[in-house]
């Protein structure tokens, strides 16, 4: 099975919890199967968590990804401070509205080459 994510990291940092993730490919159902309870254990561990996501090659999500990534920002709405986005320009329209009614945490999409600008970003 191919992994529509290849990678997520947990930093501790002055009392903030930033989780890094990287998508690449096409996520599916599955991808968030195993995501979703690294993300719940973390956050069940207290605090809220920020989040830094780079598309790498990103085809998008699968119809079952979109609503586990739904129902995921719809139970854990203020569990989340600041969703950093770094990709490719065509996904910057999509990730903004997809993103904003199922959390309230800013949002802010980053181009591709920008990861540092981004990592600045979700960590002040």
């Amino acid at each position: 099975m191919t992994l529509g994510f290849n990678e997520i990291n947990l930093e501790e940092e002055e009392q903030k919890k930033i989780i890094s993730i990287t998508f690449k490919g096409k996520a599916d159902k599955a991808d968030y199967d195993l995501l979703v309870p690294q993300l719940e254990t973390i956050i069940h561990k207290g605090g809220r968590i920020r989040i830094l996501v780079e598309l790498r090659d990103f085809e998008g999500w699968t119809l079952g990804a979109f609503w586990e990534d739904a129902k995921f920002g719809l139970k854990h709405i203020r569990h989340i401070e600041k969703i950093a986005v770094v990709g490719e320009g065509k996904w910057k329209t999509a990730m903004t509205l997809f993103v904003k009614p199922f959390t309230t945490a800013r949002v802010k999409y980053f181009n591709a080459g920008q990861m540092a600008d981004a990592a600045k970003w979700v960590r002040a």
